[in-house]
């Protein structure tokens, strides 16, 4: 894996995010694919160099524990049902990856500030890849024929408190996937993110919502655990943080771990549970030994795995739980399912 670079200063804070000029970076990967387009276009386009931030509306709220959710929603291409979904967990604090903005594949909507909004919250957003076609494979096929009117990809915190500092961690260059080696074929340009938003109530800390790379082994993480922890320390200082996300920690379960195995032995087929441990992050108390992934009708290959993690710093975290991604008749809304847990001082 490519280092990235940290630029968590270069990003500016909006309220919203100007979409790119699609004639504009058509014409620039009409060329050859390599890093050093890649790079150039990630730099010099705005709306990847932008935190949006939305404030949540006036609320009396000052609860002694936090609520904290992570998500995994493929998409959101269920905004109302995965707001339910969220809503019936009492969550104070939702960390989410894979939001849509302007994907036809998800209906073109904001998914972010649309599923903000049936909660009542607010959000920071971030982008982690600006996409040049309609999405996988799959989704190639079932949107021929239709537009992206935006093509963001993103990283979002949403919370019910008011958001004090909203930051971005670069923890992967994504050189690959413009250059088409990695996604099977899916052209982006962008790079793996840490969306990093500082609450205050009932006391300062740090909430951080991360995507590591899918297509990459156990030392690639490690490497972007690194990235992470860095940021963090440079961000944050001592301050308390909780993370969560997808971590593709998919060695885990080829490595045959069950039960409490994967809570107790997860470094010693992943490095990156080292890195964070050592960074002062715990898990043990935050998660539980339940798989995270689910399963889509149509995968016939599908085995489930334990990709999704939540970590903590500087507070106690208690009663893990993980609910299934799906509605009361049985429909998914994610291939991930959400974890929640209660965090307090």
């Amino acid at each position: 894996m490519h280092s990235p670079d940290h630029h968590a200063s270069r990003y500016r804070q909006s309220d919203h995010f100007e979409l790119p000029d699609s004639d504009r970076i058509n014409s620039a990967v009409a060329g050859p694919r390599d890093s050093g387009l890649h790079n150039r276009l990630r730099l010099s386009c705005p709306v990847l160099n932008t935190v949006r931030v939305q404030q949540p509306g006036p609320s009396e709220a000052r609860p002694e524990k936090l609520r904290v959710v992570a998500w995994n929603l493929e998409r959101c291409k269920h905004v109302e049902a995965s707001a339910g979904l969220i809503s019936a967990t009492g969550a104070d604090v939702a960390l989410l990856t894979e939001m849509d903005i302007g994907m036809a594949r998800s209906g073109n909507r904001d998914t972010v500030a649309d599923l903000a909004a049936l909660l009542g919250m607010g959000h920071a957003a971030a982008v982690e890849f600006l996409e040049l076609g309609l999405g996988d494979a799959r989704e190639e096929v079932e949107c021929h024929g239709m537009q992206n009117s935006g093509g963001l990809h993103c990283n979002a915190v949403l919370s019910c408190q008011n958001i004090g500092l909203a930051e971005v961690v670069h923890i992967g260059s994504g050189n690959d996937w413009l250059a088409g080696r990695l996604g099977k074929g899916q052209p982006r340009i962008g790079g793996r993110i840490a969306v990093m938003v500082k609450l205050f109530s009932p006391k300062p800390i740090w909430v951080v919502a991360v995507h590591f790379e899918s297509e990459d082994g156990p030392q690639d993480r490690a490497a972007e655990a690194t990235h992470l922890v860095a940021g963090i320390d440079n961000l944050c200082g001592d301050a308390p943080v909780v993370i969560g996300g997808d971590f593709n920690f998919n060695r885990l379960t080829a490595a045959g771990l069950r039960g409490q195995q994967l809570l107790t032995r997860p470094h010693l087929h992943e490095p990156a549970f080292t890195v964070l441990q050592d960074g002062g992050f715990s898990w043990a108390d935050a998660n539980t030994t339940e798989m995270t992934t689910r399963r889509h009708p149509w995968q016939h290959d599908f085995i489930a795995q334990k990709i999704d993690w939540i970590f903590v710093r500087g507070v106690k975290a208690s009663n893990p739980r993980v609910r299934p991604a799906c509605t009361s008749s049985g429909e998914n809304l994610s291939d991930h399912e959400m974890l929640a847990v209660d965090i307090s001082w």
